[in-house]
């Protein structure tokens, strides 16, 4: 049976991770610190290849990683997960007309 840890292994190793849309869940201190913080720091380490997509700029994915949807407010933890997503990323803004409006 897949179990959570199974899980967070699998995707701290698998050799290419694509993490779309990351910043629009519903952050929690949970989700931030024990699932996604504990893969990115492993794909970090290990050097794996990993991707993501967001509608969000940096500053504003920080943000988003301070304020979580208990009102908790924790910025220095929102700076670890940037660093991580620093260390993984190579930013590349996208700009062009979104094809869900036509």
């Amino acid at each position: 049976p897949y179990t959570a840890d199974k899980i967070i292994r699998q995707l701290q190793r698998v050799p290419v991770l694509m993490i779309d849309d990351i910043g629009s869940e519903m952050q929690t201190s949970f989700s931030r610190d024990e699932i996604l913080l504990p893969i990115l720091n492993a794909r970090m380490n290990n050097k794996r290849l990993t991707f993501f997509t967001s509608n969000l700029d940096l500053q504003s994915l920080e943000h988003h990683f301070t304020h979580t949807q208990y009102g908790e407010n924790e910025p220095i933890k929102a700076k670890r997960m940037m660093e991580r997503i620093h260390a993984l990323t190579e930013y590349a803004p996208l700009f062009g007309e979104n094809k869900r409006r036509r």
